[in-house]
């Protein structure tokens, strides 16, 4: 998704969209908040959880089975 921010961010630059006429700069302020918006969506996937493995999944199931009282 974060390229699609991105590439936003360049066709508004150059007006290509969100612009009366084709240039350099015709929106710049349109472009950084397209680039604001690739920015936070670069950090959303560093801040993301890892998803769980098999190995962790077995293993709270093991100590879901503990805390109850059975033996594994």
């Amino acid at each position: 998704m974060r390229g699609f921010a991105i590439a936003g961010a360049a066709l508004t630059f150059f007006g290509l969209m969100h612009s009366e006429q084709i240039g350099i700069a015709q929106s710049p302020f349109v472009a950084a908040a397209y680039l604001c918006v690739g920015a936070l969506l670069l950090g959303c996937t560093k801040l993301a959880a890892a998803p769980l493995t098999q190995h962790a999944v077995e293993d709270e199931d093991e100590e879901d089975l503990e805390a109850a009282g059975q033996s594994v």
